[in-house]
């Protein structure tokens, strides 16, 4: 018997979000393993303002949680290399209960594995301090 040996993939959640409408603090994480051909890697945001406008920053880079825009941002603006705009699902301006996912198709390229990439979801909301709840951070690691 001959078996296959496959390098996990890793993903964690880090740093603290800010809240937003009713204290809630928006959650970002993942639907599906970021393994390298994964046609589908899905990032879920969660726990946002239904009907709210959200972007997700996907990032090479992260940052150890530096103020701006009234939160802690947890993505490197600089190496930031794509921005998917959501719309949050839910009853429209009811606290907590919007949601939403973004798919992305990462390449079969085997050289890319072990790349980290760094997320944070960000959703307009005008009871959030500087009008954005924010998630926490989100890392994944590429795997074959």
């Amino acid at each position: 018997l001959l078996f296959g040996v496959r390098q996990c993939a890793v993903a964690a959640p880090y740093g603290n979000g800010t809240a937003g409408a009713g204290g809630r603090v928006p959650v970002l994480g993942m639907k599906t393993l970021p393994v390298l051909g994964n046609g589908n890697w899905a990032l879920w945001l969660g726990n946002g303002i239904g009907g709210g406008l959200g972007l997700i920053p996907i990032s090479l880079a992260p940052l150890p949680g530096i103020p701006a825009l009234g939160g802690l941002i947890h993505v490197d603006p600089v190496a930031v290399g794509i921005i998917p705009l959501v719309l949050l699902g839910g009853g429209t301006g009811v606290p907590g209960a919007g949601q939403a996912q973004t798919t992305l198709a990462l390449p079969a390229t085997p050289s890319l594995a072990g790349l980290q990439l760094f997320a944070q979801g960000l959703i307009l909301d005008a009871a959030a301090p500087g009008g954005f709840a924010m998630s926490n951070g989100f890392r994944a690691e590429l795997s074959r």
